[in-house]
């Protein structure tokens, strides 16, 4: 029978060997341990020697380690949610946008997730826009609708955003909307963009596509401006 080394005081990895332990029912010593978390376990001695056994079970946890209240790009971590498959931790987020969603802590940590899917949404719609609408006709007229109604500098903003025409949620920020709207509602290339009452704002309730005839018809007296 092979001579048992003697481990006690040694260290391996977050344990200390405090004294010899009962030998498990095949025979094998095992060792009475400290772990740095400052818990005890009993662990085999070819485990410690081996590298297999490195702490109490605590680094294991770490995954479990409490993310409430941390940021990862546009999520705010509220609190955890119930595991979705094997020992995946999950937690619930409220994202920028005010959706609520429920993310794997890996993804989270290796920022891998960075938002309910909106993010992805926006960056997709932004490529769309950049590479096949910009410099487009209609990708012009919507731009020169949002600088009329929001740039001071513009010489024709106080006929515009000066007396309080906007341009709606749907089309400000998301050209692709106003894009399928034009589609739908007779764009054609030669026409222009109407707002049907002048005193409300770009939306696609009081917008039309019209002739220059038609247009002209539409606008406000100067007296009126």
């Amino acid at each position: 029978m092979p001579k048992i080394i003697d481990l006690t005081g040694r260290r391996f990895d977050n344990l200390v060997v405090i004294e010899r332990g009962e030998n498990s029912k095949s025979g094998d010593a095992r060792w009475i341990c400290l772990c740095d978390c400052g818990n005890q376990t009993l662990v085999w001695s070819y485990s410690l020697r081996k590298g297999r056994t490195k702490s109490c079970g605590c680094e294991r946890l770490k995954k479990f380690t409490d993310l409430k209240g941390r940021r990862f790009g546009r999520l705010i971590v509220e609190h955890r949610a119930e595991n979705t498959s094997g020992d995946s931790t999950t937690w619930h987020c409220k994202c920028d946008c005010g959706a609520d969603v429920v993310i794997q802590r890996s993804h989270l940590i290796s920022e891998h997730t960075q938002s309910c899917g909106c993010l992805h949404k926006e960056i997709v719609r932004e490529n769309a826009t950049k590479h096949q609408h910009s410099g487009t006709r209609l990708y012009d007229i919507w731009s020169g609708m949002k600088r009329r109604t929001s740039n001071p500098n513009r010489k024709d903003f106080k006929y515009y955003g000066g007396r309080g025409i906007t341009v709606c949620r749907e089309w400000e920020n998301d050209f692709e909307a106003f894009y399928e709207w034009s589609m739908k509602n007779g764009y054609v290339y030669d026409l222009t963009i109407d707002r049907k009452d002048n005193d409300k704002g770009y939306s696609p309730n009081n917008c039309r596509w019209t002739d220059m005839l038609t247009q002209n018809h539409n606008k406000r007296k100067p007296k009126n401006r």
